[in-house]
């Protein structure tokens, strides 16, 4: 008898599975592709959970709920997808920011963005690919004309301190409620002030410290900073930044005649002054920092501008960026008291190129590690940005205006802009924090700040990072009687082991209550580590 002989039935496990793998397929190769600013957009997809990428430095993802707790509103501070701009989500709660979510490149040397938005008032995070390559968190224009980016740099300073007076009483009201500051740190302001991508204006923020803080009633080197940390949130929601204004002054009798005032020092030599050497007043200011306000600075805006050939020396191993130039400006010294506002530029590049500062002339390009930016000028300087984008060069330029400015928030030298536009209609430009633009024209696609771990043995530490640092790190002591002073470690070069990189500070028979370590990597990427009590 002829046996039968059933026929194989495809197990359904398996069907799913090429059903599966199909619709994958299908969905990919689908994706809506059209051409818009020289890059490819293609069909953008949500994620079904918000990601926080809160922590870049391992580059782990931590989950969100999926629906919203009470009262919690999202906000997407570029209002939709927009690839060309680095924006940020936030998380609101009764007007206090709970949480932000900033746009990324997925990885270094990566095409790919990671974009934040709102939908159904939840943060949903999403990929694009950029056709010309991710810089900043942004898809980079196309090739062609050139592009404009614009720092707009705020120097912070209360509102008037008196230089016949010793001890003053700082007037803050510039930065309280109803405030210029406060409005500019608003949607109607950001609203007002777009680029010719749709990205509302960023503000770099250089905050001011001196020795005339320090000798207020008020007793705090860095009161600004510490008056600004209520905006901090609201400042990196909109993609602004902090970094230093230093005035570099003392109380001394400049001309021996009895009469006292809050001078501008013009040595940078350990010439002794009232409150300390040139030196140490500058280290003071920066150790204050780092222990009160857990800051270190990678970029630097001198207050009066003022710089010279020992300054811009010791400032090169302390940060990377600095945009104190303002060629060809420069303002003569003045022979009477209360001396101020004195600078020379006229020797250094007046081009909107950033420089490597010579060691025996801080004007001039030559054998130092950090870079020099214009930072101010001329309305005959932003149609030369204009002309040279005209012809196809991407340029960096740079406004500033003081936070203390009966105008602040209605005038600034960018207004400029709009007179120029109008003569290069073709020509694009783009607000951008100064960090973020010196990344940009500079293809720097490391945006992590460097891991810094610390071992104590006793009274000696040892600080291991994981990548070289832009200058050996900076330590900080407070002693018992208040005053601060820097401590530099044992050996200025890094004992390298592998991919670490270690520098020993040995503190034994010093007097000190606290001490911390900053730093920078070569990317401007900052750390400061816990305070360590004696």
């Amino acid at each position: 008898m002829r046996k039968r002989i059933k026929p194989k039935r495809i197990k359904k496990d398996n069907l799913l599975i090429s059903l599966a793998v199909f619709v994958f397929f299908v969905i990919i190769f689908a994706g809506i592709v059209y051409k818009n600013h020289g890059y490819t957009k293609q069909a953008f997809g949500l994620e079904n959970e918000a990601v926080s990428i809160d922590n870049k430095l391992t580059s782990t993802a931590s989950k969100m709920p999926n629906q919203p707790l009470a009262l919690e509103t999202c906000q997407d501070n570029d209002e939709g997808m927009n690839f060309e701009v680095q924006s940020t989500v936030s998380i609101y709660s009764d007007q206090t920011i709970l949480r932000s979510y900033q746009d990324y490149c997925q990885a270094n040397g990566s095409n790919v963005v990671v974009e934040y938005t709102c939908q159904n008032n939840q943060p949903q995070m999403g990929y694009h690919y950029c056709l010309n390559g991710c810089v900043s968190g942004a898809c980079k224009p196309a090739p062609g004309k050139g592009t404009i980016y614009v720092i707009h740099a705020v120097d912070t300073e209360e509102m008037g301190l008196d230089p016949k007076q010793q001890i003053n009483t700082l007037n803050l009201s510039n930065y309280g409620p109803g405030s210029d500051v406060e409005y500019v740190l608003s949607e109607p302001y950001r609203n007002v002030n777009r680029d010719s991508f749709g990205g509302k204006i960023k503000l770099s923020w250089f905050l001011m410290n001196d020795e005339a803080y320090c000798q207020s009633t008020q007793a705090d080197c860095n009161i600004i900073h510490t008056t600004m940390r209520q905006y901090t949130q609201k400042a990196k929601a909109y993609g602004d930044t902090y970094s230093w204004h230093y005035h570099h002054q003392d109380w001394n009798d400049l001309n021996n005649d009895g009469i006292f005032f809050w001078n501008q020092l013009l040595t940078f030599n350990q010439t002794p002054y009232t409150h300390g050497t040139d030196v140490e007043l500058a280290e003071k200011m920066l150790a204050s920092q780092i222990l009160d306000q857990q800051f270190y600075p990678s970029l630097i805006r001198m207050g009066w501008v003022w710089e010279n050939t020992d300054f811009s020396n010791w400032l090169d191993d302390i940060l990377p960026y600095d945009f104190s130039n303002l060629a060809p400006m420069y303002n003569n010294q003045s022979t009477s008291d209360g001396i101020g506002n004195v600078y020379d530029w006229r020797r250094a590049l007046a081009n909107w190129s950033a420089y490597h500062p010579s060691s025996s002339d801080y004007q001039l390009p030559g054998n130092l590690k950090r870079q020099v930016f214009k930072c101010g000028g001329s309305l005959a300087d932003v149609f030369n940005a204009f002309n040279l984008a005209n012809q196809g060069q991407d340029v960096l330029i740079c406004t500033y205006i003081h936070s203390n400015y009966v105008y602040f928030d209605r005038y600034s030298w960018l207004n400029s802009l709009h007179e120029v536009i109008r003569r290069y209609p073709e020509v694009k430009y783009k607000f951008v924090n100064a960090l973020e633009g010196i990344h940009i024209m500079q293809n720097i696609i490391d945006e992590q700040a460097p891991s810094a771990n610390v071992n104590r043995q006793g009274e000696v530490y040892t600080l291991i990072t994981n990548e070289p640092l832009f200058a050996y790190p900076f330590g900080a002591i407070k002693k018992p009687d208040g005053s601060y002073a820097r401590i530099k470690p044992q050996v200025l070069e890094p004992v390298i082991s592998g991919t670490s990189y270690g520098w020993t500070f040995n503190l034994a028979g010093l007097d000190y209550s606290e001490f911390a370590i900053g730093g920078s990597d070569q990317s401007g990427n900052t750390f400061v580590t816990q305070k360590y009590l004696d």
